[in-house]
C-alpha cells in the first residue's frame, strides 16, 4: 500500500508485510517472527479455515493462551472475514461449551496441553462424552520458522464438524464484527 491507511485488519496485515518485511512483529520466548512470516502464517492459517469449512460472517471459538499461535488464529480468521469468539484459558469444559454453543461458533482451535489441560476432553465430558460432530484435525497454526516448544504444549488444533475443498472470501468490511467477547462471574455461566 502506498500512502494509504489501511482500513481493515488483513490490509493491515499485508501492508506490513510490505513496508517492515523482514523486521520482527512477534517474539514470544524463542519463536520470532517478521512482518512477512506473520503475514504468510496468517494466509496458511485462513486456508485451513476454509479447507475446513468456516466461510466470511461464521465465528471460529479460539480457546489458547497469548502465544506467537493465538496471533496466527485469531489474523486467519479475520483474513476470510470471520469473527473470533476468545475463550478463556482458565474457562472449565461446561463454561467454554456455553460460550461455543451460545456463539454458534463454527470451528474452534485450542492449544491442547497448556497448563497441563485437556481442554478436548474436558469438552467432551461436559456435553456427556458427544463430540456433538466436533472431529479433530490436524490442523496446524504454527509459523513456517518456528521452533518446536513440545509436542503437547503448543499444537494448535482446529476442530471443524465439516470437510470441503474452499475459494478464499473477499475481506470482510470495516464496520464488520472481528471478534466477540464475554466476561464471566466466579462459578457461573460466561455472560456476553
Amino acid at each position: 500500500m502506498t500512502g494509504a491507511v489501511p482500513q481493515t485488519i488483513p490490509a493491515l496485515i499485508a501492508d506490513g508485510a510490505v513496508r517492515f518485511g523482514d523486521r520482527l512483529a512477534v517474539v514470544d520466548g524463542d519463536v520470532r517472527l517478521t512482518y512477512v512470516d506473520l503475514a504468510g502464517g496468517a494466509r496458511r492459517a485462513a486456508a485451513a479455515y476454509l479447507a475446513s469449512g468456516v466461510r466470511q460472517g461464521d465465528r471460529v471459538a479460539l480457546w489458547a493462551p497469548n502465544r506467537y499461535e493465538f496471533v496466527l488464529a485469531l489474523l486467519g480468521a479475520q483474513l476470510i472475514g470471520a469473527a473470533v469468539v476468545p475463550l478463556n484459558t482458565r474457562y472449565r469444559g461446561f463454561e467454554a461449551r456455553d460460550v461455543i454453543a451460545r456463539s454458534g461458533a463454527r470451528a474452534l482451535v485450542l492449544c491442547n496441553g497448556f497448563l497441563d489441560t485437556d481442554y478436548l476432553r474436558m469438552l467432551q465430558e461436559a456435553a456427556g462424552g458427544r463430540s456433538r460432530g466436533w472431529r479433530p484435525s490436524s490442523i496446524s497454526v504454527r509459523a513456517a520458522r518456528a521452533p518446536s516448544r513440545g509436542a503437547n504444549s503448543s499444537a494448535a488444533q482446529m476442530q471443524s464438524p465439516h470437510r470441503c475443498s474452499a475459494r478464499p472470501s473477499p475481506p470482510s468490511p470495516p464496520t464488520r464484527c472481528a471478534m466477540c467477547c464475554t466476561h464471566r462471574a466466579p462459578r457461573a455461566v460466561p455472560r456476553g
